[in-house]
């Protein structure tokens, strides 16, 4: 009889637990809110990327094709941040990146092969935010990638402030041009910058510029073969206020 009422107790508790454990899952699912999404949205790619962070520390990556539109490919899994880069626990295989810097309302996933970028366009975390990309929308800024961009600048990578940028601006309208040596306005170009500190111990940024929004424009460094004078790349240094190595497509 001992016996017995010992193996019903032991059913009761393991009924228990079970339910207990299928209440926590229900609870988490009703619970579940979506804290932030990114997207990389360009119709003229072959493929698109939404990522959707949740409450719960799972995520959500979409793959989709603009010119297959019943194709799409949805990736699962979870996630966890410290100190402002985003860590998957499996990689994202089409990006191959394991982890992404939040930074100025993108998320910079960063891998071996290459990097890509999405734009956030819904957060309740706290995203750090040195500059003001609402008041700046032709500023699209990235961190230094030695692989990619060693050849036109190098250092190690600075994160360019709101003071910065307009510093940026103020250089850039003061520098002659090699066009004719007409003087250079920052508003006639959107201009994707990446900032390092030199091996001098200078702030230098690179300006790769266009006359007008590039449909890649914020989710990575194009670039454009001839093109004309409305493309050109320079140099600015902020610690010395100089502009130098500019170079126009053509004229």
């Amino acid at each position: 009889m001992v016996k017995s009422q010992k193996t019903i107790n032991f059913i009761i508790l393991t009924i228990i637990v079970i339910v207990l454990v299928g209440l926590s899952f229900y609870y988490k699912a009703l619970t579940r809110k979506e804290i932030l999404t990114a997207k990389q949205d360009d119709n003229y790619n072959s493929i698109n990327f939404k990522l959707s962070l949740f409450s719960d520390s799972t995520y959500q990556f979409v793959e989709s094709f603009p010119k297959n539109p019943d194709t799409t490919t949805i990736t699962k899994g979870k996630y966890y941040i410290t100190n402002d880069t985003l860590y998957f626990k499996n990689d994202i295989k089409n990006l191959k990146g394991a982890k992404g810097v939040l930074k100025n309302n993108t998320i910079d996933l960063v891998s071996a092969d290459y990097y890509n970028r999405l734009v956030i366009t819904h957060s309740s975390l706290k995203i750090k935010s040195l500059i003001d990309s609402k008041k700046h929308p032709d500023f699209a800024v990235f961190n230094y990638n030695q692989k990619f961009d060693h050849n036109y600048i190098s250092g190690t990578t600075y994160d360019l402030t709101e003071e910065d940028i307009l510093e940026i601006i103020k250089i850039i309208d003061g520098c002659p041009s090699e066009n004719g040596g007409r003087k250079l306005k920052s508003e006639d170009y959107w201009k994707q910058c990446i900032a390092v500190i030199n091996n001098k111990g200078e702030k230098e940024v690179l300006l790769n510029c266009s006359c007008r929004p590039h449909h890649a424009f914020q989710y990575g460094i194009f670039s454009i073969m001839d093109g004309g004078s409305c493309y050109m790349r320079m140099k600015i240094n902020l610690t010395t206020n100089s502009c130098y190595d500019i170079t126009f497509n053509g004229y």
